[in-house]
Protein backbone atom coordinates (compact mmCIF):
# COMPACT_ATOMS: atom_id res chain seq x y z
CA UNK A 1 0.00 0.00 0.00
CA UNK A 2 1.40 3.40 -0.92
CA UNK A 3 1.56 6.44 1.36
CA UNK A 4 -0.90 9.33 1.06
CA UNK A 5 1.86 11.41 -0.58
CA UNK A 6 2.61 8.72 -3.19
CA UNK A 7 -1.11 8.39 -3.86
CA UNK A 8 -1.58 12.13 -4.44
CA UNK A 9 1.58 12.34 -6.55
CA UNK A 10 0.35 9.54 -8.82
CA UNK A 11 -3.12 11.10 -9.08
CA UNK A 12 -1.79 14.57 -9.96
CA UNK A 13 0.64 13.14 -12.51
CA UNK A 14 -2.19 11.19 -14.12
CA UNK A 15 -4.51 14.18 -14.19
CA UNK A 16 -2.26 17.06 -15.17
CA UNK A 17 0.89 15.61 -16.70
CA UNK A 18 -0.72 12.71 -18.58
CA UNK A 19 -4.15 14.43 -18.94
CA UNK A 20 -5.82 11.14 -18.08
CA UNK A 21 -9.42 11.75 -16.99
CA UNK A 22 -9.58 8.09 -15.84
CA UNK A 23 -7.29 9.08 -12.97
CA UNK A 24 -10.34 10.72 -11.39
CA UNK A 25 -12.15 7.40 -11.16
CA UNK A 26 -9.02 5.57 -10.08
CA UNK A 27 -7.74 7.87 -7.32
CA UNK A 28 -10.69 10.01 -6.19
CA UNK A 29 -13.61 8.63 -4.18
CA UNK A 30 -16.97 8.95 -5.93
CA UNK A 31 -18.04 10.82 -2.81
CA UNK A 32 -15.03 13.17 -2.70
CA UNK A 33 -15.82 16.73 -1.69
CA UNK A 34 -14.15 19.38 -3.91
CA UNK A 35 -13.85 22.89 -2.47
CA UNK A 36 -12.08 26.12 -3.35
CA UNK A 37 -11.16 27.72 -6.67
CA UNK A 38 -10.58 24.55 -8.66
CA UNK A 39 -11.98 21.08 -9.02
CA UNK A 40 -9.98 18.64 -11.17
CA UNK A 41 -13.04 16.93 -12.62
CA UNK A 42 -14.54 20.22 -13.82
CA UNK A 43 -11.27 21.62 -15.15
CA UNK A 44 -10.17 18.52 -17.06
CA UNK A 45 -13.48 18.18 -18.88
CA UNK A 46 -12.81 21.54 -20.54
CA UNK A 47 -9.30 20.77 -21.80
CA UNK A 48 -9.32 20.52 -25.57
CA UNK A 49 -6.46 18.92 -27.55
CA UNK A 50 -5.26 22.43 -28.52
CA UNK A 51 -5.10 23.46 -24.84
CA UNK A 52 -3.45 20.17 -23.86
CA UNK A 53 -0.56 20.89 -26.25
CA UNK A 54 0.20 24.12 -24.35
CA UNK A 55 -0.41 22.79 -20.85
CA UNK A 56 2.60 22.63 -18.58
CA UNK A 57 2.24 21.35 -15.01
CA UNK A 58 5.07 21.34 -12.49
CA UNK A 59 4.64 19.75 -9.07
CA UNK A 60 6.98 21.62 -6.73
CA UNK A 61 6.32 20.23 -3.25
CA UNK A 62 4.29 17.55 -1.52
CA UNK A 63 3.89 17.73 2.26
CA UNK A 64 2.14 15.03 4.29
CA UNK A 65 0.58 15.28 7.73
CA UNK A 66 -1.35 12.15 8.65
CA UNK A 67 -4.14 11.71 6.13
CA UNK A 68 -3.66 15.21 4.63
CA UNK A 69 -1.35 16.05 1.73
CA UNK A 70 -0.52 19.56 0.53
CA UNK A 71 0.62 19.92 -3.07
CA UNK A 72 2.23 23.14 -4.28
CA UNK A 73 2.55 23.45 -8.04
CA UNK A 74 2.67 25.75 -11.05
CA UNK A 75 0.52 25.41 -14.13
CA UNK A 76 0.66 27.25 -17.43
CA UNK A 77 -1.41 27.19 -20.57
CA UNK A 78 -4.80 26.40 -19.08
CA UNK A 79 -6.03 29.65 -17.54
CA UNK A 80 -5.78 32.51 -20.05
CA UNK A 81 -2.38 31.22 -21.09
CA UNK A 82 -0.66 32.74 -18.07
CA UNK A 83 1.22 30.88 -15.36
CA UNK A 84 -0.54 30.24 -12.06
CA UNK A 85 0.49 29.10 -8.61
CA UNK A 86 -1.66 26.29 -7.20
CA UNK A 87 -2.01 24.97 -3.66
CA UNK A 88 -4.10 21.83 -3.20
CA UNK A 89 -4.94 20.14 0.10
CA UNK A 90 -6.14 16.55 -0.10
CA UNK A 91 -7.52 14.21 2.53
CA UNK A 92 -6.83 10.57 1.74
CA UNK A 93 -8.65 7.54 3.15
CA UNK A 94 -7.16 4.19 2.20
CA UNK A 95 -6.48 4.36 -1.53
CA UNK A 96 -8.87 7.23 -2.35
CA UNK A 97 -8.83 11.01 -2.20
CA UNK A 98 -12.00 11.88 -0.29
CA UNK A 99 -11.65 15.65 0.07
CA UNK A 100 -9.91 18.32 -1.98
CA UNK A 101 -9.43 22.05 -1.43
CA UNK A 102 -7.69 24.06 -4.11
CA UNK A 103 -6.53 27.64 -4.57
CA UNK A 104 -5.23 29.03 -7.85
CA UNK A 105 -3.70 32.48 -8.23
CA UNK A 106 -1.67 34.22 -10.95
CA UNK A 107 2.01 33.46 -10.44
CA UNK A 108 4.01 36.42 -9.10
CA UNK A 109 7.77 36.43 -9.40
CA UNK A 110 9.54 36.41 -6.05
CA UNK A 111 12.58 38.30 -7.17
CA UNK A 112 14.27 40.52 -4.56
CA UNK A 113 12.18 43.60 -3.96
CA UNK A 114 8.98 42.18 -5.49
CA UNK A 115 6.51 42.09 -2.63
CA UNK A 116 3.30 42.75 -4.60
CA UNK A 117 1.55 39.76 -3.08
CA UNK A 118 2.47 40.88 0.45
CA UNK A 119 1.57 44.54 0.12
CA UNK A 120 0.38 46.17 3.32
CA UNK A 121 -0.73 49.31 1.50
CA UNK A 122 -4.48 49.01 1.15
CA UNK A 123 -6.25 51.69 -0.89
Amino acid sequence: MCSATEHVHTAMKGLFSDLNIDALRRYFSELHVPSGDIAPDHDLQHITPAVAEKLHYTLLHLLEDGDHVVAMSRIAGIYSGSEAAVVDVFRVEGSRIVEHWGVLRPYISHEPGNLEDFSLNQA
